[in-house]
């Protein structure tokens, strides 16, 4: 991914660990009054550093653990698990 990879639902999938009372799926109830709440990320803003700078896909600066963007809802996403995860079908 690089920094401009921010769209909902494209580069940005749900997720179930938000916890912001401002997530309307939350219905304003903080945890643990409520269980994790599905969340549909609407970040505002590309992706901060860190970055590779040197490392460019479409001449963008690829994103690095510790990146982050910032949530309509008040959070942060971050990078949590960088790589790609393969699964074999049984």
């Amino acid at each position: 991914m690089t920094i401009m990879d921010h769209v909902p639902m494209v580069n940005i999938m749900p997720m179930l660990m938000c916890t912001s009372l401002a997530n309307p799926m939350g219905m304003g109830k903080p945890p643990p009054a409520q269980a994790p709440i599905a969340c549909i990320p609407i970040p505002l803003a590309p992706w901060a550093p860190p970055v590779a700078p040197t490392k460019l896909v479409n001449k963008k600066p690829i994103l690095l653990p510790g990146s982050t963007c910032v949530c309509q809802w008040g959070g942060v996403i971050s990078i949590t698990m960088p790589g790609a995860i393969q699964t074999q079908a049984q």
